[in-house]
């Protein structure tokens, strides 16, 4: 029974694990090709443009424009790593609370018992007996 739910856990556990490195990649690619449009077209831009922009200033809104591709990256890398995290509580969550417990301790039949069980002179004997923790082993008690 354990095994199964384990087995069934584990597998639903791999597709989360599949699709969140399937995003993860899908949203690098993308973020990747975004970052490469948007400095290609302000390099563009500062090409053809006959503004007095200084050089040096367009090299860092170039490198600023290479970093927001990779903070966007970064970014949807976090939101999947959170939503896993929270994907993770739910189903702890469900398990919690939809697996059998074991029966309490004390039982209402253990209620009906003398207090004095078992009465006084019961003996138990024990007569031609030996004991092995497995059958290749030697007698551990004879």
């Amino acid at each position: 029974y354990f095994y199964d739910r384990f087995d069934c856990a584990l597998k639903q556990n791999l597709q989360w694990n599949l699709s969140k490195e399937a995003c993860n990649a899908w949203a690098n690619q993308r973020f990747s090709f975004l970052g490469a449009i948007v400095v290609a077209t302000f390099s563009l831009f500062m090409l053809f443009s006959s503004s007095p922009l200084s050089q040096s200033f367009g090299a860092v809104a170039i490198i600023q424009a290479l970093m927001m591709g990779e903070n966007f990256q970064w970014l949807s890398f976090f939101l999947v790593q959170v939503e896993g995290m929270f994907a993770s509580v739910e189903r702890a969550r469900r398990f919690i609370s939809h697996s059998e417990q074991e029966p309490p301790c004390v039982q209402l039949i253990d209620i009906s018992l003398q207090v004095a069980w078992p009465p006084v002179g019961s003996e138990l004997e024990f007569r031609n007996v030996s004991i092995r923790y497995l059958q290749h082993l030697p007698r551990a008690l004879d």
